[in-house]
């Protein structure tokens, strides 16, 4: 849509406030989407390599711990970096995280990777919840934060499947390159 030079100030704000808006949605729903195309290939590999079932629920508990931890911070860290850095931070993170699985099968370092890609999603969907919350007029903050949330709930009910049908036609390795271009697509 396109609006006119004299248009009011607020139709023009409110007009850029709603592209941002649809953008970082579309955004986070392709994080999402890599995020949660880990879920089918990253035990797969962690078994194919020969890791104990403990050791691939070490790896894969690892969300947990980054969260615990980062959690707090990370709304600190988007107040005095800004979105943007923030929400670019979180999609490096992931990539990195995602892709270093490919390179090996040390468990200390999958542990890590796997922090890595909780870290990108905390400090990512922490962003992108603050700067929605921002964008959206007060007298639609909670719809608009509703349908923001329908981005994950999407990603979850469709990405395991199709990453699961995907896996089919490709190598498990691919699966994690594939993680890590989405993810710098959602950057």
């Amino acid at each position: 849509m396109t609006m006119s030079s004299t248009a009011p100030a607020s139709a023009l704000t409110s007009a850029g406030n709603q592209r941002d808006y649809r953008i970082t949605w579309l955004a986070t729903f392709l994080f999402f989407v890599a995020f949660y195309g880990l879920i089918v290939p990253l035990p797969r590999y962690l078994t194919s390599i020969g890791m104990a079932d403990w050791q691939v629920g070490l790896v894969l508990g690892a969300t947990s711990i980054a969260s615990l931890l980062t959690r707090p911070i990370s709304g600190i860290l988007t107040d005095r970096l800004g979105y943007r850095r923030m929400l670019l931070f979180g999609s490096l993170s992931l990539i990195a995280g995602a892709v270093g699985v490919v390179f090996t099968t040390h468990l200390p370092l999958l542990f890590l990777l796997r922090i890595l890609q909780a870290l990108g999603y905390v400090i990512f969907t922490t962003a992108g919840n603050a700067l929605v919350g921002q964008l959206a007029s007060p007298e639609e903050r909670s719809t608009k934060i509703a349908y923001f949330g329908l981005a994950a709930n999407f990603a979850i009910s469709m990405t395991p499947g199709l990453t699961d049908t995907l896996l089919g036609w490709m190598p498990l390795n691919m699966a994690f390159w594939l993680v890590g271009t989405v993810a710098a697509t959602a950057g």
